[in-house]
Formats: C-alpha cells, structure tokens, sequence
C-alpha cells in the first residue's frame, strides 16, 4: 500500500471507529430493562458507515471505482477487526456475568430448599437479558457486513475479519433457545442475511 493510500485508509477508518465504542452499552440496553427481544441493528452501524459513505460519494468522480475499490476494502478491514475485538469482548463479558448469576442462583436456591421452601421457578421464561444482547450483536454484525456489500461493493470475503465476525455471533447465538428467534429474524429481513452471509 502507498502511503497515500495509508493516509487515505487510516483517515477515513479513524472517523468509523469511533462508533465502534457504543457496542459496549449494549448489554445496559438489556439488562433488567424489560426491553422486548431485539428485531433491528441498533443505529451505531449506520452511523458508523456514514464517514465511509461521505468519503466513497465524494471521491468517486475524481477517483473512479478502480482506485477507491480497495481503499474501501481496507477501510473495512480496519472496522471489522475493531468490530470483532470489541464484539468479542461483550460476549465475554456477559458469559461471565451469566455464569455468575448462575452460580449465585444455585446457592440461593439450596438455601431455599434447605429452608424448606421451594425453587422460585420463574427461571428460563422467553428469551433472557443475556440472549438479547447477543441477538442485538448478531443482528449488528449481520446488518453491517450486508451494508458493506450492497453499498460499498465490498465483499465479505476479501475482509479477512468478516468471517470471524460472522462466526462469533453466530456461535453465541446458536442454543437451542435462540434458534427461533434468530430463525424469526432473518425471515423478516428480505435477504439482506443471505446476501451477508454469501
């Protein structure tokens, strides 16, 4: 890469990836809110698609489509990977966080019965706060990697980080409780996962 080319990349991803920290506040949009299970991307993506798209419509006609091809490319490339370290540091956080709480339950609940009261039982109703954060993440990623496709030209493929991206919520969203509901998801969206997912 030329080192115009590298000050074109890390300009115009440095104006992306600013975006990328809201991925963060996910889990308290969820959390003991009562917030109904997600069924869009939340607005951060396509705001932080925005410099990108500025960028490609402003120099499309000085550039051409040759040169600005494979600045978008790696334009993607450096939002993905942040994408991905800042996904991957969500979910890891909430399987910790569930995990706690499941331990904590287990002790509550033998005290209970050591009591002799009974098992509070309101536990695995619907879809739970922890299960939403990750089908908000997935439905985030799913509808980036179709944008980056349907209005940039990028292809997932050429981006190295994309295929993980797509992998790790694809993983954390693959129990068997979130099947459904992910199935519900991409039913409702008009083939924009297929096409992120092709």
């Amino acid at each position: 890469m030329t080192s115009l080319s590298s000050l074109v990349v890390s300009h115009v991803s440095g104006r992306c990836l600013p975006y990328l920290r809201q991925v963060s506040d996910i889990p308290r949009l969820y959390r003991r809110t009562n917030r109904e299970v997600p069924s869009r991307a939340c607005a951060y993506v396509s705001a932080l698609l925005s410099p990108a798209a500025s960028f490609r419509q402003e120099q499309l006609s000085v550039c051409g489509e040759a040169v600005l091809a494979p600045w978008m490319v790696s334009v993607f490339e450096a939002v993905a990977a942040q994408f991905l370290a800042n996904v991957s540091d969500v979910l890891a956080a909430v399987q910790k966080m569930e995990e706690s709480l499941k331990r904590l339950k287990r002790v509550r609940d033998s005290k209970t019965n050591l009591a002799g009261g009974g098992a509070t039982g309101d536990s695995g109703k619907g879809v739970s706060d922890d299960d939403k954060i990750r089908l908000q993440l997935y439905l985030d990623v799913l509808h980036f990697l179709s944008r980056m496709r349907s209005d940039f030209g990028v292809d997932p493929a050429d981006v190295s980080s994309s295929e993980e991206l797509l992998r790790v919520v694809e993983e954390a969203t693959s129990s068997a409780g979130l099947a459904e509901a992910r199935k519900a998801l991409e039913g409702a969206d008009n083939g924009a996962f297929s096409s992120a997912k092709s």
